[in-house]
């Protein structure tokens, strides 16, 4: 489904270096922990804007992060909503097949495109056209995390670019998406196609 999220929403964002003064999309394509995972280009190729709306959450993962990167400090950057933004919502899916079902409903045809479920790429995307609740790609994991992990597959990589167009190409007006990807504790992941809409970054 779409939603409209208001203007004066707070969201926010951690960066392992000095964060940007601006917000800038190469920025966030090129200066992260992911600026090359697994020799692959950035994993956020397109230079989307991810943000949380829960501090408690982004501070987590920031933790969360430090470690795996084996650093101590982590910045905070802060915004908030300018102006109402329409982001298709995920955000009370319970598993994989609810997702596709959102998806399905608005003509978002993923089965037929180049996008590829990285780390299965044997597991092509056409595998999922005929989704029912009892789908799944992550085995033994909790639906939940499935979940997480599929909204970051929708723009990893290459399949940002693919994923854009396919909404573009559907007549869709959207400007991201969002989904619940951190439960301890809970928050949504704002996924934004641009920055038109949140204000400049402050840091904390």
């Amino acid at each position: 489904m779409i939603i409209q999220i208001n203007e004066n929403i707070d969201l926010s964002r951690y960066d392992l270096n000095t964060p940007p003064d601006n917000w800038d999309s190469n920025l966030q394509s090129n200066q992260t922990e992911y600026a090359n995972l697994r020799n692959m280009g950035p994993k956020n190729t397109e230079g989307f804007y991810f943000l949380y709306d829960n501090l408690e959450t982004t501070k987590v993962v920031a933790a969360i992060s430090c470690k795996k990167n084996r650093v101590s400090n982590y910045f905070i950057t802060k915004t908030v909503t300018v102006s109402p933004i329409r982001v298709l919502d995920f955000s009370n899916c319970k598993c994989l097949h609810d997702m596709l079902d959102i998806l399905d409903s608005l003509g978002i045809n993923i089965y037929d495109s180049e996008m590829i479920i990285y780390g299965f790429e044997n597991l092509k995307i056409k595998y999922l056209q005929y989704h029912n609740r009892n789908t799944r790609v992550l085995q033994g994991y909790p639906e939940l995390l499935e979940v997480a992990w599929f909204g970051q597959q929708l723009t990893d990589y290459k399949n940002g670019k693919v994923f854009k167009e396919l909404i573009v190409n559907s007549n869709i007006a959207i400007e991201g998406y969002r989904w619940c990807e951190n439960h301890y504790p809970y928050g949504l992941t704002y996924c934004l196609f641009n920055c038109d809409k949140i204000a400049p970054p402050r840091r904390d």
